[in-house]
């Protein structure tokens, strides 16, 4: 007699003996349990931690009907891992669940969903456990697709896309746990979480390379068709720091960086720099060295050396060699927008400083300059996929939301489905509807942003906006900067000076109105 668990340790006496009673509580019969807590043909149980193949059945033994309680059915054949069907809900491919209710011990005779008796949980899926009326055995029916790891375990598909959902939606696990227990879906341990995020991430990071390269051969085509000379490629380069600025103190952890090609409005690069790194830190406090890892008027060039003048002499009020956009030679009453109250600048050594200056730049570089906005877009972009009150960089989360991004800029909201046919899984046909539906209002967007109508209205709105500003300001005065009271005496604390003291002519009365408005604080009669 060969007596072991089924981990493959050898049973103690007394553990023969538990099993043997739990065996025998599932059974009505005597010889029912005679042949079931014979040793000799114990079969070690179905190791959870792996993924079984659909159909497959629990263990090879033989029994006709079990009486036990569902506590004493997982604690003896599941190792209490089996959960109950109404515990929680779970993502199921209806298609998938029906192709696989079948017990291929006795030649694919179809389940019966009557007969299930609970589920064993795999991230958002999992097995239905269903007991076949003909062998009466135990078979782990899975619940969606699945797909083999590079070490041979099953993995379901739906699992894969959670991790690709994360990264696109720009969230964390905390935040996906949150949303999934509070549709009563299953907790999802941060490990299995971690595991498929590093399945995803370096197709994301290849598919980020590969889109960039595309572009960048794109720019360079462009640019060499469009243009008599070959000057390389025309692009804007931006960066962006993971943590918001206080105005003194840029202490970020991290840092990414692009360039966007002028012809094409793609990333033709992008990169990302960290001050910090998990794996080194925890290398480092166990005094080792660590492991190989990742971290993580254009065109006219006389123009503009005629009018670059223009530039310095707008704001001291020359107008006289300003192009078509100064509004202020046909209207001498219009204020400067970017300037105090307006007025124009008066001091004469400032212009000859600012003339000099100006006058030393290169014309030719200055007709190819172009707006940065592409730039700030993407780091719009970037912000969605890892917000700046989360911190991701310590990790290989922060490069592959970064990639994300990137992929999102150059291929569309198809990039999901993209990235899941590298990974051999299925497309999915809600995945690509919406991508085709987001993708056709960018690009709508897009154009309408840049008709004049739009750019005016926009223009209209900004100005009301400051409008609105100043006007607060002028009727509330300041009520929020440096040094605020700094320039007046200290109030008295102890004594309230009388009416008398404050204003022979008028009886002025205070009171409180415990708000926050300057406004309103007093009354006189």
């Amino acid at each position: 007699m060969v007596n072991r668990t089924k981990k493959g340790r050898f049973l103690k006496p007394t553990q023969v003996a538990r099993y043997n009673q739990q065996l025998k509580n599932l059974h009505k019969s005597s010889e029912e349990c005679d042949q079931l807590v014979n040793l000799d043909t114990f079969v070690p149980l179905f190791d959870t931690q792996s993924t079984p193949a659909a159909g497959s059945t629990l263990d090879d033994h033989s029994y006709i009907q079990s009486t036990g309680s569902f506590d004493e059915i997982n604690e003896a054949f599941f190792s209490g891992k089996l959960r109950a069907l109404d515990f929680t809900r779970h993502v199921v491919d209806l298609q998938a669940l029906f192709n696989n209710m079948k017990c291929v011990d006795c030649a694919n005779v179809s389940l019966k969903f009557k007969d299930a008796v609970g589920v064993l949980p795999a991230g958002i899926c999992g097995h239905l456990v269903i007991r076949c009326y003909n062998c009466l055995r135990f078979v782990q029916v899975a619940m969606g697709k699945t797909h083999s790891s590079p070490h041979g375990q099953q993995i379901f598909d739906v699992n894969t896309k959670l991790a690709t959902g994360m990264y696109h939606s720009g969230i964390g696990p905390v935040q996906l746990n949150n949303l999934f227990t509070s549709m009563n879906l299953p907790n999802i341990s941060e490990s299995l979480i971690r595991r498929r995020c590093d399945e995803v991430g370096p197709v994301l990071e290849d598919l980020a390379e590969e889109s960039t390269s595309k572009a960048l051969c794109e720019e360079g085509h462009l640019s060499a068709t469009n243009s008599i000379e070959s000057t390389g490629i025309t692009a804007s380069a931006d960066g962006a720091y993971q943590r918001r600025g206080s105005g003194r103190c840029y202490n970020s952890l991290s840092g990414t960086a692009t360039l966007i090609g002028k012809k094409t409005g793609k990333i033709v690069g992008f990169s990302a720099r960290y001050k910090r790194c998990r794996k080194c830190d925890v290398a480092k406090a166990k005094h080792r060295t660590p492991n190989k890892h990742a971290s993580q008027c254009k065109e006219d060039t006389d123009k503009i050396e005629k009018s670059i003048d223009s530039v310095v002499l707008h704001q001291f009020g020359d107008h006289v060699k300003c192009g078509e956009w100064c509004n202020m030679k046909e209207n001498p009453t219009a204020r400067h927008k970017n300037l105090p109250w307006g007025a124009d600048l008066q001091n004469e050594k400032l212009k000859t400083d600012l003339l000099t200056l100006f006058r030393d730049l290169d014309p030719s570089k200055l007709s190819r300059l172009d707006s940065s906005n592409c730039n700030e877009s993407f780091n719009n972009t970037l912000r969605s996929k890892a917000p700046k009150d989360k911190h991701y960089s310590e990790s290989g989360s922060l490069a592959y939301r970064l990639s994300a991004a990137v992929c999102q800029k150059n291929e569309g909201y198809n990039y999901v489905a993209k990235v899941h046919e590298k990974l051999g899984l299925s497309p999915g046909t809600a995945t690509t509807s919406l991508a085709s539906i987001r993708d056709r209002d960018v690009h709508r967007k897009r154009e309408v942003s840049k008709t004049k109508e739009f750019k005016l209205q926009r223009q209209k709105l900004k100005s009301e906006r400051s409008g609105e500003t100043r006007s607060q300001e002028v009727r509330e005065g300041d009520s929020y900067s440096s040094n605020l009271l700094g320039d007046t005496p200290d109030p008295d604390m102890e004594v309230i000076p009388g009416p008398s003291d404050v204003c022979n002519a008028k009886t002025i009365v205070y009171y409180d109105l415990e708000t926050t408005g300057l406004t309103g604080q007093h009354q006189e009669f």
